[in-house]
């Protein structure tokens, strides 16, 4: 074997350097068990949690988080890979010694975490639509620092402009502008309102901008609502409400629900309080386990 690998010891066998590439593979799949190998019991046990909790995680991270928490949405797999990387630096500086790592003793606990890894059963959230308020505009259906979670239109509901998944003036509704803002708020005037004119007694609207030729909404907003406060209120009523217009699409939330308050569980400070809460939420989007409802007042 030496005179093939020039650089292997010269008493290694075939079945010696199968042995040392079986050990390196095994290695290098499962992060941590080299660790645990060289008898760091813990630090090993540490980063084989660390490693399968995030593979766990970022394969059943639900869908939402993608389109509304980008970066939460690569926090998972990021950890999956630094602790690979750690595990194949440390594998690295230990090439010399690995033939003399035992690994019979870790391979059960290899199988178990590698078995749980691909056969638990998952949990699929689900396109879950959860936000938290930042404003008292709807207080106290939904104030400050509510967690409420909600239902898309259908986008060929969206498109179609279908009555079914329509909402009333009067109604709440669930405003979501991808990536700056979602809030709770209150419709005032549907697209049929403003066509046909009847929110002169609420405010005067530019006709040159917004009219309806034949069932067809023209102007800057495809079939738009005006609803109560925003972030950027473009308008203000005759009795000084702060009014947006938004358009359909972004009129996208109905069914809203509260599952909870960020600062639910009041614990040492303010800051701390919110951090837990964050917690939690993510515990729910990512499990869909409610954990704010212990407290009974969700």
């Amino acid at each position: 074997m030496h005179a093939k690998l020039p650089l292997a010891p010269q008493d290694w066998t075939v079945k010696r350097g199968g042995n040392y590439l079986i050990k390196l593979a095994m290695f290098i799949i499962v992060p941590g068990l080299h660790q645990m190998a060289c008898k760091r019991w813990i630090f090993g046990g540490l980063l084989m949690a660390i490693y399968f909790a995030a593979a766990f995680t970022a394969e059943n991270l639900p869908f939402n988080l993608s389109d509304e928490n980008y970066s939460s949405n690569f926090l998972a797999p990021n950890i999956m890979e630094y602790t690979r990387y750690l595990a194949w630096t440390l594998v690295a500086f230990d090439l010399k010694k690995l033939e003399e790592r035992d690994l019979r003793p870790n391979l059960f606990l290899v199988l178990i975490c590698i078995a749980g890894t691909y056969y638990l059963p998952e949990h699929y959230a689900g396109n879950l639509t959860v936000y938290v308020e930042n404003e008292n505009t709807v207080c106290p259906v939904f104030c400050k620092d509510d967690i409420i979670e909600y239902d898309w239109r259908t986008l060929e509901d969206l498109r179609k402009h279908r009555i079914r998944s329509e909402v009333s003036a009067g109604e709440l509704l669930i405003a979501n502008i991808s990536h700056i803002s979602t809030y709770a708020t209150i419709v005032l005037a549907t697209p049929e309102d403003i066509c046909t004119g009847k929110t002169v007694k609420l405010l005067s609207l530019p006709d040159d901008k917004y009219y309806c030729d034949r069932g067809n909404f023209k102007g800057t907003l495809p079939y738009p609502y005006l609803v109560l406060g925003g972030p950027n209120p473009e308008y203000t009523g005759y009795g000084g409400e702060k009014i947006s217009m938004v358009a359909g699409l972004i009129a996208s939330g109905i069914n809203a629900r509260k599952i909870g308050n960020i600062r639910e569980y009041y614990f040492w400070s303010d800051g701390v309080t919110e951090a837990l809460g964050q917690v939690l939420l993510l515990v729910y989007k990512m499990t869909g386990l409610n954990l704010f409802e212990l407290s009974g007042s969700s």
